[in-house]
């Protein structure tokens, strides 16, 4: 699916593109639309060249909830050429463990996040 929905996306032009992103941006809840607004302010004109989305798992035995952060990797270029690695804070979600079971379980839970941010 990844490899279909890619290449439609390297096809679009700039207004479908647009069109694509304020879509995807008011079908998100608030804290995210929140967080994409910072991301996008501070990569308005930027140097780094996008990686890969990460998720993070924070796992709280004690209170039973997991901790999930997205975040996306970019390589970030300086003068000379050479390239540092940095992260930029996506969302972050915690789930009870009672939630990930209702929603189906940690695999579905963990297939829905690679879907939802385009994980690998």
């Amino acid at each position: 699916m990844n490899k279909e929905l890619n290449k439609i996306i390297d096809n679009l032009d700039k207004e479908r593109m647009q069109d694509l992103l304020k879509w995807m941006v008011n079908t998100q809840s608030e804290e995210t639309k929140e967080n994409m607004l910072k991301y996008f302010k501070n990569n308005e004109k930027s140097d780094l060249i996008f990686i890969k989305n990460i998720l993070e798992i924070d796992v709280d035995g004690l209170k039973g909830i997991n901790h999930y952060t997205i975040k996306a990797m970019y390589n970030k270029i300086d003068g000379e050429g050479y390239a540092t690695l940095v992260h930029k804070l996506i969302d972050e979600v915690d789930y009870t463990w009672n939630n990930i079971e209702r929603d189906g379980g940690i695999a579905q839970v963990n297939r829905d996040f690679k879907e939802t941010y385009g994980l690998e």
